[in-house]
């Protein structure tokens, strides 16, 4: 089952969960045969199917196995094989969440066995009852055995290394720490997934501040004891998104920017394109000290005419794309800007690079070019000059076909485009795309002279890839489709070996 994270989340109570547990010969996941599989499914607190069968392994079954869980070769002498149990077991794991103590171990003994019994294995997130109480019971026992929790928490049922009972263990298990996750807020299946990855870095402070933000699209600021923004984002759930900033964020950035983090706002939006763009002008007005890279958002064009790249600070303020044939682009980083202005100067060696970009239709001649020489690298054994000039030559016919567009919109008194994945209508006159946000900080955003350009390109990227579809009838979309086509036929096919 695939998980979305848009605007509505899983109730928990409405969540089908699989409890699941296995017995097998040995505790190498690679190397341990099956002895028994059980496994109940769980739907509002209440148990509404199970499944239980022990299995035959192909080999004895050691001694001290039989002497944890019972289960000789006698027992299972007539018990199915491997390969006879586990295409139902599948099926009754189908479309839930499979829960276990140490869930992991199990789902790996699952999927060698399915290797050996040429099955497909379970790629689901699976929740994992044993990390759950590390989170929520830390403290309390002196382990996190499923027998020592069982004997603390005084469930009904209590392990005994057999299957089932340790299937309605857990699951009494699990109806108990969702009670415990629900007096900190949580009561939500997508907050309940991401709790055992929350790390010792947040203190239950910061913790509570997360508590507080919407399950909503928009952008979210933190703010340091200063109240001065340090750090800017956008996300489709906010609250989500700044919950893995304490714990499966990655980058080094993070202990620093949640040392300093005092406080956190954000700004409703109906629509992540919006979103991104409050973020963008977010970013430009307050200049947050964690936002790296977004800090210097100065547009990249390149000059047809001395076939070299320029800033947008270097241009006229009234300087409009719509009435200037001579640069190409924008381009929202320098390094975009230099690949493209790479494969021009290469194709440019072939036949007049920059003289095709100002024909109507330049795209066959430019792709049989670069494509040419491509050919050319590689039958030299220069893999990585072609390499090169395959991402080169992506970039370049991305941003042909984000130009003609990009143009359009600037040019037209009113664009509407709307939202796929939430249906919001977003409008722009001459290239100013209209943010309704219910944050205060977006208030004080004034628009600066790029905020059309990149607007427009992050429209028409949205276009080019489906997110955005357009309610204005935009005569350029077409071609700009059928360039953003051959851009992707240089992107490196994928091996299915």
């Amino acid at each position: 089952m695939q998980l979305t994270l848009a605007h509505e989340l899983t109730e928990l109570s409405k969540v089908s969960f699989c409890v699941l547990d296995v017995e097998t010969t040995g505790n190498d996941p690679s190397l341990a045969s099956l002895t028994e599989v059980a496994a109940v499914r769980v739907l509002g607190g209440v148990i509404t199917d199970q499944y239980e069968s022990l299995i035959k392994p192909g080999h004895s079954i050691p001694q001290q196995i039989v002497a944890l869980t019972g289960i000789s070769d006698a027992i299972v002498r007539n018990a199915p094989s491997e390969k006879e149990v586990l295409p139902s077991f599948l099926e009754f794991l189908d479309n839930s969440i499979p829960v276990g103590h140490n869930v992991n171990f199990d789902m790996r003994v699952i999927n060698a066995a399915c290797n050996r019994s040429g099955l497909m294995p379970v790629s689901i997130k699976c929740l994992d009852t044993l990390s759950l109480s590390r989170k929520l019971l830390v403290g309390e026992v002196e382990n996190f055995r499923l027998g020592t929790l069982s004997q603390y928490l005084k469930t009904y049922h209590r392990p005994t290394h057999r299957a089932m009972s340790d299937v309605l263990a857990t699951v009494d298990l699990l109806h108990l720490l969702i009670e415990r996750a629900g007096q900190l807020g949580v009561h939500h299946l997508e907050d309940l997934m991401t709790m055992p990855s929350l790390n010792k870095r947040s203190s239950n402070n910061k913790q509570s501040l997360v508590n507080k933000l919407p399950h909503r699209c928009g952008t979210y600021l933190f703010l340091d004891a200063a109240s001065t923004p340090i750090y800017v984002g956008k996300a489709n759930d906010i609250q989500n998104r700044v919950r893995s900033y304490f714990g499966t964020e990655q980058r080094r950035k993070i202990p620093a920017l949640l040392h300093r983090l005092a406080k956190i706002e954000y700004a409703i939006t109906p629509s992540i394109f919006e979103a991104e763009i409050l973020e963008r002008r977010l970013i430009r007005t307050y200049q947050p000290r964690f936002n790296f890279q977004q800090k210097h958002q100065d547009l990249w064009w390149i000059s047809l005419d001395e076939q070299r790249l320029m800033e947008s600070s270097t241009l006229d303020p009234d300087w409009f794309v719509s009435e200037d044939t001579t640069l190409f682009g924008p381009f929202l980083s320098k390094h975009a800007a230099r690949s493209a202005l790479r494969a021009l100067q290469l194709s440019d060696m072939e036949s007049g690079g920059d003289k095709l970009l100002r024909q109507p239709f330049p795209h066959q001649e430019l792709s049989q070019n670069l494509t040419s020489q491509m050919h050319i690298y590689a039958k030299r054994q220069q893999f990585e000059r072609a390499a090169l000039l395959r991402n080169d030559a992506k970039t370049l016919f991305t941003k042909l076909a984000t130009t003609h567009l990009v143009r359009e919109i600037c040019a037209r008194t009113l664009v509407e485009v709307y939202e796929v994945s939430t249906d919001a209508t977003i409008s722009a006159h001459l290239g100013h795309f209209n943010v309704s946000s219910s944050g205060t900080w977006a208030t004080y955003c004034q628009e600066s002279a790029n905020d059309r350009y990149v607007g427009s390109v992050l429209a028409s990227n949205g276009l080019l890839k489906g997110s955005l579809q357009s309610v204005t009838q935009l005569t350029t979309l077409s071609l700009a489709k059928s360039l953003f086509a051959i851009a992707q036929s240089f992107t490196p096919a994928t091996s299915n070996t």
